[in-house]
């Protein structure tokens, strides 16, 4: 077996059997979405500037959300809420993105999740989350992979309307 046998075999198989592990214990301990009472707050730019990762490990969630709208020449547009993920191994600070049929699509990358950590904890101090839209890409033609970007305010914007009484509906 060559190196790169071996990396595919005990490298990228133990992380996501790993993975798949932290999951389900995830599962196990937090009750579904669909259980709990979830307001939402919608924050939109029109610029899908904020790019997401780990999509590759959410690829089949990606195609069902992505045949589940109307697709405009390759590209998806789907809503989708986010979650501080504070339990989470490998990022304290993980915010995960999900489907409105809360199927998880990936992560803010761990800078990004840094960055609008107080935002989203100002939000989940009244029992909101936050949603927004992603713009769904690839999946066809020589890109068969899907990716995503986000259609969110700065943290900045999100904190000033959370301070706003008027927008704190």
């Amino acid at each position: 077996m060559g190196i790169v046998g071996w990396i595919k075999q005990n490298v990228i198989g133990d992380y996501a059997e790993a993975r798949r592990e932290y999951e389900a214990k995830q599962r196990a301990k937090n009750p579904p979405l669909e259980s709990r009472t979830v307001k939402t707050r919608s924050f939109k730019t029109r610029d899908f500037s904020l790019g997401i990762v780990g999509e590759s490990h959410y690829q089949k969630s990606l195609k069902n959300a992505k045949n589940s709208v109307k697709d405009y020449n390759g590209v998806a547009y789907i809503n989708v809420n986010l979650a501080m993920e504070p339990d989470n191994q490998y990022d304290p600070n993980a915010i995960m993105v999900t489907t409105e049929q809360l199927e998880t699509i990936g992560y803010l990358g761990r800078d990004d999740a840094r960055l609008y950590h107080e935002a989203f904890e100002l939000w989940a101090s009244t029992g909101r989350s936050i949603r927004c839209q992603a713009k769904l890409v690839g999946g066809e033609g020589p890109k068969k992979d899907i990716g995503a970007w986000l259609d969110i305010d700065t943290p900045d914007a999100i904190i000033a309307t959370f301070h706003d009484p008027k927008t704190r509906k």
